[in-house]
């Protein structure tokens, strides 16, 4: 594709200028300094050059003071009425699609300049200044450049750094764009885990591999009952059927049936207004006779379908020296309750704390458990049930 600009850097103000190629080989003027030079045939091989007129005195310290701040050069002055006169150029014949622009004659120090003479109606990159008479400028290398009255410079204007500008604004576009993306993807994956761990209670209910009713080892649902256990049950609570308490108290029969007799163990059960612990002094050894005083213990516990009060017997619990608590609840904590619970476990480092959660899940339950070194489940109340039929179905 043939090229219809060339680019020029200003010889007095550094600027990147262009201008029509039609006007190579001639001369021209900075749009920002109004500094007249030469234009080159080949930009790539040559440099434009400044002109200033010899016959005027101040022309030699503007010439020294070129790098400071550029000036515009004075126009050429009337000439004596006996100097020689260069007749106009013919005009360019009509029709034509760029006025022919005759080739520069710059010649070098000590032969006689030619005329260099342009087309009033040249389509350059600027209007035109016409010079009034015929003028005699020299470049920095001594060259002389003759330009007669009917000279039309062009104007060279400042190049548009519209490709940089645009490279730069899709560059700050496409980084708003990935920000914004990235923004909305971690909006979304946030929103999406929140949701996963609040919403989704499946997630967390405990699926175990043996049915907890017929399970043959000391095991309430999935948690290894130790020696020095103590199970802190709700009896009742809102997420618990009064047939769900009565399973619940029949797993606990089941699971501390299989505990040697020098293991001990105890059993509290909160409801609205106190708790009940056996043996009233805390984990005991569990000999035959204390499975026996267990079923009685069980028949004076009624269940309670209001909201439990588990912090006095929890910290009743942990008074007697309970190696791992396992707190069976059907509620969640209100703020009060769980601080009071944490100051409780803070002062029993040693105690190792478990939940179980019937019908609920309780994420601040959670992290206590984990805080402690021990687990959180979650129980669906129907699959309890339904292990629990299975279980009398087994024995039948």
């Amino acid at each position: 594709m043939p090229q219809h600009t060339i680019e020029l850097e200003c010889p007095s103000c550094r600027s990147l200028l262009e201008l029509d190629a039609g006007f190579a080989g001639g001369v021209c003027r900075c749009s920002t300094c109004g500094t007249m030079m030469t234009v080159p045939n080949d930009p790539q091989r040559e440099s434009p050059e400044r002109l200033r007129r010899p016959d005027r005195p101040e022309s030699a310290k503007a010439s020294a003071t070129a790098g400071s701040t550029p000036s515009r050069p004075d126009q050429p002055q009337q000439p004596p009425a006996d100097a020689p006169v260069d007749a106009p150029p013919s005009p360019s014949p009509a029709g034509a699609d760029r006025p022919e622009l005759p080739s520069p004659q710059i010649s070098p120090t000590g032969q006689s300049p030619s005329a260099i003479t342009g087309a009033a109606g040249a389509t350059g990159s600027g209007s035109g200044l016409a010079t009034h008479a015929t003028a005699t400028y020299v470049t920095a290398s001594g060259r002389k450049v003759r330009i007669s009255r009917s000279t039309r410079v062009p104007m060279a204007r400042r190049k548009r750094r519209m490709m940089a500008r645009t490279i730069t604004a899709t560059v700050v576009v496409v980084t708003a764009a990935a920000l914004l993306v990235m923004m909305g993807w971690f909006i979304f994956f946030s929103d999406f885990m929140q949701r996963d761990r609040h919403d989704d209670p499946a997630r967390h209910e405990y699926q175990p591999r043996v049915n907890p009713f017929l399970a043959d080892s000391p095991r309430f649902i999935d948690m290894s009952i130790e020696d020095g256990t103590v199970l802190v049950v709700q009896a009742g609570g809102p997420q618990l059927s009064p047939d769900g308490f009565q399973q619940v108290r029949h797993l606990v029969e089941h699971s501390s049936g299989l505990l040697d007799e020098d293991a001990s163990f105890a059993v509290a059960y909160f409801g609205t207004a106190s708790f009940r612990m056996f043996p009233p002094d805390g984990p005991a050894a569990w000999t035959s006779q204390r499975r026996q005083d267990l079923a009685a213990f069980h028949r004076r516990i009624h269940y309670e379908p209001g909201v439990g009060r588990p912090v006095p017997a929890i910290e009743a619990a942990l008074d007697a020296g309970a190696a791992r608590l396992i707190f069976v609840t059907s509620q969640s904590l209100d703020t009060e309750e769980e601080q009071a619970l944490q100051r409780l476990l803070a002062a029993s480092p040693q105690t190792r704390f478990d939940v179980v959660m019937f019908g609920f899940n309780d994420d601040s339950l959670r992290d206590l458990a984990t805080q402690r070194h021990g687990r959180a489940l979650q129980i669906n109340t129907r699959q309890f049930a339904q292990w629990y039929q299975e279980a009398a179905a087994a024995e039948d």
